[in-house]
């Protein structure tokens, strides 16, 4: 057997928000770990996206970060890097499990012999899962956590690294604000992900643009407004699609889904109940679903930017030679330029991928 998947932690049910902290010293060499998180929901008006179910996810060795996201930042990173959703359970019908699966990548692809994360290069390593009991899905009274390592067995590899994947920095949005982000140039660097959940705007409303610049605008390699990069960027990039279930009245009620932009819907009755529907798209991977007989409704959601986020990815994703190494820049800024009524309260976040060799 050359791989195997090994199950960190057997599905843990969880009545409270919970912090697991799993000892990931001894495995074999991780290609990617995978965090599913379940919850049963005690009623049928949502409360958020399933993705706040888990807010933090961290793999340390002492003080040094290797990873540190929310499911809500894992769910549109693993999205860019393998150009397909995970499989999550957009569900919010009372008694009815809405679930995430968190893909956490280590290489270029599951299984590459390049670039994986081997436990042995390290002291201490550990894996720290914090979940939060009803933060989404529709108020969630149960839930469960299972943690499995898709690990190289008998296939032995030298792998030269992994990929590193941090929130680099956070900030709290302000109308037409700019916000000047000083980037790292210690490692290589494969993705930026900037992100903005903002329910009702759209991610070029938050960020209305941004500016790439190298050593005071010696190099600028992008410069431009977000609804223009969205399109540019992004044309080889599937648009995210996922189902989603609901409890439909006969009133308009918020239903929270992961495309963020251009994002639309198709539903049908699941209970073979003659119907109509209509919809309300209030943007930011919200929509109000009003039914004209009270019913279960199955839906097709659709359209881009996953949980309000925009990739820039450099250079061939399969050829770590050509992603955006940083010998020889000594700064590196990120330029960002608010729209000129962002939400209330609402923030921006900046997610580096990273390759770190051994």
């Amino acid at each position: 057997m050359k791989h195997r998947s090994a199950v960190l932690l057997p599905a843990k049910s969880l009545s409270a928000d919970n912090v697991e902290t799993i000892s990931l010293k001894g495995v074999d060499p991780i290609s990617e770990l995978v965090i599913e998180y379940k919850g049963t929901n005690n009623g049928s008006t949502p409360t958020e996206h399933p993705g706040k179910l888990v807010s933090k996810v961290e793999v340390v060795d002492g003080s040094e970060v290797i990873v540190s996201l929310s499911g809500m930042q894992i769910i549109p990173l693993s999205f860019y890097h393998y150009k397909l959703p995970p499989v999550n359970g957009i569900n919010y019908i009372n008694g009815n499990m809405c679930w995430v699966t968190l893909r956490l990548p280590f290489g270029r692809w599951l299984w590459d012999p390049a670039l994986a994360l081997d436990p042995a290069r390290f002291k201490n390593l550990q894996l720290i899962v914090t979940s939060d009991l009803d933060a989404g899905g529709s108020a969630p009274n149960a839930g469960s956590l299972e943690v499995v390592a898709h690990c190289f067995d008998e296939k032995k590899i030298t792998p030269l690294g992994y990929l590193r994947s941090r929130q680099h920095y956070t900030y709290s949005l302000v109308s037409s604000g700019v916000e000047t982000i000083h980037l790292p140039v210690d490692k290589t660097i494969k993705m930026l992900l900037i992100q903005s959940v903002s329910r009702t705007k759209q991610p070029w409303e938050q960020y209305n643009k941004l500016k790439l610049s190298e050593d005071n605008d010696k190099k600028v390699p992008y410069e431009n407004q977000t609804s223009d990069l969205i399109k540019f960027l992004q044309a080889h990039v599937p648009p995210y699609v996922e189902k989603l279930r609901a409890a439909g009245t006969t009133s308009a009620v918020a239903h929270y889904v992961t495309p963020c932009y251009e994002e639309g819907m198709w539903l049908s009755d699941i209970l073979a109940t003659p119907n109509y529907f209509g919809l309300t798209m209030g943007y930011g991977g919200k929509i109000s679903i009003d039914c004209n007989s009270a019913s279960e409704v199955d839906g097709m959601v659709h359209g881009w930017c996953p949980n309000g986020a925009v990739a820039i990815e450099f250079g061939d994703p399969w050829d770590y030679d050509d992603w955006y190494d940083l010998g020889g820049v000594k700064d590196l800024k990120l330029e960002v330029t608010a729209g000129s009524s962002v939400l209330s309260s609402s923030t921006c976040q900046i997610i580096a991928e990273q390759l770190c060799r051994y």
